[in-house]
């Protein structure tokens, strides 16, 4: 699931997404039924997934 998602977050980044856009094309979604009730919504590890892997972030 990890690196699923951090592999469908890298493609969107290297497509030019933004961080808004990276949220709202969902890369969680496969895994959000298992793994998306939990202390972190998929928003906000989409989020941190995006801010660990964005060159464009100090």
């Amino acid at each position: 699931m990890l690196t699923a998602v951090r592999d469908n977050v890298r493609r969107l980044i290297q497509e030019g997404k933004t961080m808004e856009e990276v949220v709202a094309a969902k890369p969680t979604q496969a895994f959000d039924e298992k793994w998306g009730k939990g202390f972190l919504p998929p928003d906000q590890f989409a989020k941190l997934v995006y801010m660990d892997l964005s060159p464009n972030l100090p």
